[in-house]
């Protein structure tokens, strides 16, 4: 097994700190063209591609601020296929960044299909969804999974 060189050159460049015990990985039919289109588009860094046989990836981590996605080729034998050719999905990637704004004008730039204009929600929070060039959604904002909680009472849930 290879390992792309860029794993070597940046395995000590990301330090996190308090990082999120959970990270996301896609299946993709192109993963080598899906990879280079991501980090073009919304900005990711490649940080570890480890490549397979017939220009498969078996793995990669591409980084945005201190968040991780994982993007592999598709493996059916494990249930991961790309949206690519289904009626819908059932998840959406939630990707913080700083400015919504500039981000935007980049992803649609590069191709990106906005399937939600950028907007400010009503609780403040300011970002926009699309599909990448095989469906998968993502939303990208300035608003950090969590944050609500910082400023509410331990149970916010509606009474049933």
């Amino acid at each position: 097994m290879v390992v792309d060189r860029l794993c070597l050159q940046t395995k000590n460049a990301l330090k996190v700190k308090g990082a999120a015990g959970a990270s996301m990985q896609c299946a993709r039919c192109l993963s080598p063209a899906a990879i280079e289109w991501l980090c073009g588009a919304f900005g990711f860094v490649k940080r570890l591609v480890v490549p397979g046989a017939d220009n498969r990836i078996e793995h990669s981590e591409l980084s945005l601020g201190t968040g991780v996605v994982m993007v592999t080729s598709a493996k059916p034998e494990l249930g991961r296929l790309s949206p690519v050719g289904m009626a819908g999905v059932c998840q959406a990637l939630n990707v913080f960044v700083e400015d919504p704004d500039a981000h935007y004008k980049v992803a649609v730039a590069a191709g990106a299909k906005v399937i939600r204009e950028l907007r400010t929600e009503e609780y403040g929070a300011r970002g926009y969804e699309v599909l990448d060039l095989e469906k998968h959604v993502w939303f990208f904002g300035n608003y950090r999974a969590g944050e609500f909680w910082k400023t509410q009472p331990d149970d916010v849930s509606p009474k049933l």
